[in-house]
């Protein structure tokens, strides 16, 4: 019989060493944290499948034989005393896989080169009479080890049950893992070096709830078998507060929820309330948008608004309004994780590969409650884009033959034929003018919206010699949508004597502008695109007519009346594609920006009292 010779895979010490370090520094700063929970609720599983009746617990903070130090402890299966040291130490090596394809690899490479002062086990297996304790560090000579204690001339030292954490005196089996970190004086119950740019949540859960919302992010579904509980250290006193899973937390903040079903991944979605409380005010979880990957019951990824300045992705989408109140969560299918278990892949191709997919199915059949919420709040968003104020600034800044300012304040002001409203700069539109009801006297500070007579706007007081002052006319129109036209015959008419515009809603340019907007900008739902087109159209509208009316050109008074009045004339206004779907998609493009523009606008007409001015 021939013996096989060929030349065997061997990692040298030295080589080892190398492996660790370049595997840490190559993973996040809270995979540590992961793995080494991971590994007390497979040590749960393991008993679970011995005994159907079990009951899992998983405590983490710090226990008092190692202060300072973060502990994590569970009531599982427990490590054999006799292979304890292997287990630990070597690649690869493992009890028994676990159905993730974890092979023992993981709290190896996350932990020995962040930990070079140690990583101490100590373990209790459910069917041996005592417990063991190992220490894991980097020794005297640069190497990874567990440390050799010349009393007992072993890797392990034995311990009575009682010198054993209470977690597992209390059920005489378990395991619990001490993470020394690289000094005795570090303290790693702190967020580790760089968690604040490399780990799930970055910066925004940091404070004495960092440890339980990293649990409640990064697993998505806990058994409910197993209570895993967090340490929580305050002022005076300690709690211990339970960890119930991401996928938990979304259904409890969650007014609507469902799953779309694509071949390669199912898509999770929620929209989140504050009915059963803030969600801003929740540091030990993650309740607002936000846009994650699943893969085996964890987090692989998660983008959210937060303190660490990600954007939710979600505004592109189709989701630009609702985006800070839906959660979408896809787990793919058939995906494997890289040996580092940081990302997914699929045929060797990345994940990143794949969200195009699914962001084209998610927003080809966007749910029925998401839509209407969407549009709910595009509408909104349109109406106070639409508010006439800072749009009739603008336009009388071109119509300043329609201001007027007496040089002394009496009675012999100019009466103009003003319409629209009238107001002083100093009103505040209660009352009215002289002779109307609520009336003030004569001159006397005006406070109204225009009366019976515009003689008195303006002047401060009319028996001082005190200067008057500047009077504004509000020249826009109202533009009122009409719904109750059956068809598009006309499309938009004006009642010169009141000073109104109707936009029937059936005009068939509404859904044409909307949908072309919608071809050049696929981050808003079409429903979207539409109110913004019905607001550019009454600012056409609007801007138009006022224009026309009030400014300077060669029309006489009965010109411009019959011009205005004529509906085919005013149609036309509106028959100008190529400037007016530029307006419209523009609108869907930087919308914060956008409503920080109009909020500083407003803010430029509130006068030195805190008033606003009104025109």
């Amino acid at each position: 019989m021939s013996v096989n010779k060929d030349k065997k895979p061997k990692l040298s010490d030295k080589g080892n060493v190398k492996y660790f370090i370049d595997a840490a520094e190559s993973m996040p700063a809270d995979q540590i944290y992961r793995e080494i929970a991971k590994n007390a609720l497979e040590a749960c599983a393991r008993m679970k499948k011995m005994d159907p009746n079990f009951q899992g617990e998983i405590v983490a903070g710090e226990d008092p034989t190692f202060p300072g130090k973060f502990t994590i402890t569970d009531n599982g299966i427990g490590m054999c005393k006799h292979n304890i040291s292997d287990l630990i130490i070597n690649i690869s090596e493992t009890e028994e896989e676990s159905e993730q394809g974890n092979k023992g690899i993981g709290s190896k490479a996350a932990g020995f080169a962040n930990n070079k002062e140690g990583m101490i086990y100590s373990s209790k297996r459910y069917n041996e009479d005592e417990g063991s304790r190992c220490r894991v560090y980097f020794n005297d000579n640069d190497l990874f080890a567990v440390e050799h204690s010349d009393e007992y001339n072993s890797c392990r030292i034995p311990l009575e049950t009682s010198e054993l954490p209470l977690l597992i005196q209390k059920y005489k089996r378990g395991t619990s893992l001490t993470l020394c970190g690289n000094s005795k004086e570090e303290n790693t119950l702190q967020p580790p070096n760089n968690y604040e740019e490399s780990s799930l949540l970055k910066k925004s859960r940091l404070g004495i709830y960092w440890r339980k919302a990293h649990y409640n992010t990064k697993f998505f579904n806990l058994p409910d078998y197993v209570k895993f509980m967090v340490q929580i250290k305050r002022e005076g006193r300690i709690n211990y507060e339970r960890v119930h899973g991401h996928k938990y937390w979304l259904n409890h903040f969650s007014k609507y929820s469902g799953v779309l079903h694509h071949d390669s991944a199912k898509i999770y979605w929620w929209i989140l309330s504050d009915e059963k409380g803030k969600r801003n005010s929740a540091n030990d979880c993650v309740a607002n948008g936000q846009l994650g990957f699943i893969n085996n019951d964890e987090i692989i990824e998660l983008d959210f608004d937060s303190g660490g300045s990600r954007k939710n992705p979600l505004r592109h989408w189709g989701l630009p309004f609702s985006c800070g109140d839906i959660a979408v969560m896809i787990e793919p299918k058939g995906f494997k994780q890289d040996q580092h278990r940081t990302t997914l892949r699929k045929n060797n191709t990345s994940l990143r590969n794949f969200k195009s997919v699914w962001k084209e199915f998610f927003m080809e059949n966007l749910p029925t409650q998401i839509k209407e919420y969407e549009v709910s709040l595009a509408r909104k968003f349109s109406e106070k884009m639409a508010n006439d104020t800072v749009l009739a600034k603008e336009i009388n800044k071109w119509l300043k033959d329609m201001h007027f300012l007496q040089a002394m304040g009496d009675t012999n002001s100019q009466k103009l034929p003003l319409l629209g409203q009238i107001s002083t700069t100093k009103g505040h539109l209660m009352g009215d003018f002289n002779g109307g009801g609520n009336s003030v006297e004569p001159g006397k500070k005006p406070k109204s919206n225009i009366g019976k007579s515009p003689l008195y706007a303006g002047l401060k007081d009319k028996q001082s010699n005190n200067k008057s002052m500047q009077g504004k006319a509000n020249c826009m129109p109202e533009v009122i949508i009409r719904t109750d036209y059956k068809d598009d015959s006309t499309w938009v008419w004006y009642d010169y004597d009141n000073h109104k515009v109707y936009l029937n809603a059936k005009c068939r340019l509404i859904n044409y502008y909307a949908k072309e907007a919608y071809r050049q900008n696929r981050t808003h739902i079409l429903e979207s695109h539409r109110s913004n087109t019905i607001t550019v159209l009454r600012r056409v509208l609007s801007t138009h007519v006022a224009m026309t009316r009030f400014s300077l050109n060669n029309l006489s008074e009965e010109e411009k009346k019959e011009l205005l009045q004529n509906d085919k004339c005013l149609s036309i206004v509106l028959l100008n594609p190529f400037l007016i779907i530029k307006e419209i998609v523009q609108m869907s493009k930087n919308l914060k920006q956008q409503l920080a523009e109009f909020a500083k606008q407003e803010s430029l007409s509130v006068n030195g009292k805190g008033e606003r001015a009104h025109y």
